[in-house]
């Protein structure tokens, strides 16, 4: 819950749309919870969650991801020296690790050229609607 608040609190500040956000997961208990479900519906989340296993691949790469490549490197010895180094591992994943299947782009480079695309067809189709009458 935590992280799904941080994360729409982020999208809200930057007066980013979550309208129709997909939010993709292993079908784990904490994904039926009554309290992550009316946050989700609040915000028009769409929950996606996989059946097999097979389907739940990208998430995982993620995490073994920050856990190999970024977690291994730190010298832990306490829970807190964990949670941020969890956190500054997902920040560097995001802003600064080009992904091949996101055109050589961060996630949040290519989300954000993804977004302003998006608005700008929006935009378009707006202003289409308008002058169709």
């Amino acid at each position: 819950m935590p992280a799904l608040q941080k994360a729409i609190k982020s999208r809200i500040d930057l007066n980013v749309s979550i309208h129709a956000l997909i939010f993709h997961s292993n079908g784990g208990g904490q994904y039926y919870d009554k309290d992550f479900l009316l946050l989700t519906k609040k915000y028009k989340i769409i929950n996606s969650m996989c059946q097999y296993p097979w389907e739940n691949g990208k998430a995982e790469r993620i995490n073994g991801v920050i856990k190999n490549n970024y977690l291994i490197h730190r010298i832990i010895h306490s829970f807190e020296q964990l949670q941020t180094e969890v956190d500054r591992s997902v920040l560097l994943y995001n802003t600064e690790k080009p992904h091949s299947k996101l055109q050589r782009k961060s996630p949040n480079q290519f989300e954000k050229e993804y977004l302003c695309i998006n608005n700008s067809i929006e935009d378009t189709n707006s202003v289409s609607t308008e002058t169709n009458y």
